[in-house]
């Protein structure tokens, strides 16, 4: 970090992430899931651009998610932000899946 300075630190680093975008989505990807910024936008393409769940192209201004097996770290698709936190909140339950079908087919 070139500046010692909060301020002056924090607006580098926006300055930074601006400048290095796609390098810094790379480093994260590859940190984060093993795959490339070239394998994930092959992933995206292959899905049609859209959520793997739901079908929505709609990413709200960022990009998908990587929705991944946290037992194995295998790399199941892409998804949208709400897909991504259902997943999340039901731990990949698909006991808890089935349930909350069932739940809203009978409420419906």
């Amino acid at each position: 970090m070139p500046y010692k300075d909060k301020e002056k630190r924090r607006e580098w680093w926006e300055r930074y992430k601006k400048a290095h975008k796609e390098e810094i989505k790379n480093y994260k990807l590859k940190r984060d899931h093993g795959l490339s910024l070239d394998e994930f936008n092959l992933l995206l393409e292959v899905q049609g651009y859209s959520c793997a769940i739901c079908g929505t192209t709609e990413w709200r201004g960022r990009y998908p998610y990587v929705d991944h097996d946290h037992k194995t770290g295998r790399i199941r698709g892409l998804l949208c932000k709400r897909c991504n936190l259902v997943l999340g909140e039901i731990n990949d339950d698909v006991y808890v899946v089935d349930k909350m079908r069932e739940y809203l087919l009978k409420t419906s």
